[in-house]
């Protein structure tokens, strides 16, 4: 049985929250989204790219849409193919109304997406928000910022150990919205009993290290002592953590556990 829970908060120091979240239960689909463009109406970006996934997602299952817009792709599977598809289709909804409409121009956000298909676990990100998970004790993340930085050195013009601009680090390549076609990264992760899956924007990364989530992961799980973990106390425990360090950004975070 999934069980599943989800928090979000503006920090510190930001007047109001871009973050965006969805959690379908029984479609067994997760969102995670971070606006961006404060006066480019970073929010809507958000909000617009997890609904319209999650509309595509549950339209598609129960067979009530039209031709699809882009070709399936034959190496993976179909529901890699749904959430593939409906995180392209956001984008071009996000990218079409940022152009369309003068207040909005410039919009664009982030995705990081769990969709669950029965033993399967597929994962799909643009930008840097993050999905993690827990198992047996070790928190891994599983996927990898689209930053300026990883970027160069894809293309071999930089190492990881060489000095850079501290801005292309935090720097996307690219974003939902940024471009006409967006093509997410996708993953494929065999689930197991006990699995956490954590999904967050950066305004929980930037300031809490993997070391420090899996501590707190750890230590939820400590003060539980062999009874179902609490995952609503251990939201807040993340976001407070990143508020205590500072709370520079809005904080989401969204939390799937097998069990």
């Amino acid at each position: 049985m999934w069980v599943f829970a989800g928090g979000t908060d503006k920090g510190v120091q930001r007047r109001h929250n871009e973050d965006n979240h969805r959690i379908n239960a029984a479609a067994g689909l997760c969102l995670v989204a971070d606006g961006m463009g404060g006066t480019q109406a970073g929010d809507v970006a958000a909000e617009l790219c997890t609904s319209v996934i999650e509309a595509f997602v549950l339209e598609t299952r129960k067979g009530i849409t039209g031709p699809l817009p882009y070709p399936p792709d034959p190496r993976v599977p179909p529901e890699a193919n749904r959430l593939c598809m409906g995180i392209r289709i956001a984008n071009a909804r996000v990218y079409e109304q940022g152009h369309r409409i003068a207040a909005q121009a410039g919009m664009g956000t982030t995705i990081a997406a769990l969709l669950l298909d029965g033993e399967v676990a597929h994962i799909a990100h643009v930008g840097d928000s993050r999905v993690y998970r827990a198992r047996a004790g070790r928190v891994e993340c599983l996927t990898r910022d689209h930053s300026k930085l990883n970027a160069l050195i894809d293309q071999g013009k930089m190492s990881a150990s060489q000095a850079y601009d501290p801005r292309d680090k935090k720097a996307l390549a690219v974003a939902v919205g940024s471009d006409p076609d967006v093509l997410p990264t996708l993953r494929l992760e065999r689930t197991q009993r006990g699995d956490l899956f954590l999904l967050c924007t950066d305004g929980l990364t930037d300031l809490v290290s993997d070391r420090k989530i899996g501590e707190l992961i750890l230590e939820e799980r400590t003060r539980a002592d062999g009874r179902p973990l609490d995952l609503e106390r251990l939201c807040k425990a993340l976001i407070d953590r990143a508020n205590f360090k500072g709370g520079d950004d809005n904080i989401t975070v969204v939390l799937a556990e097998l069990r």
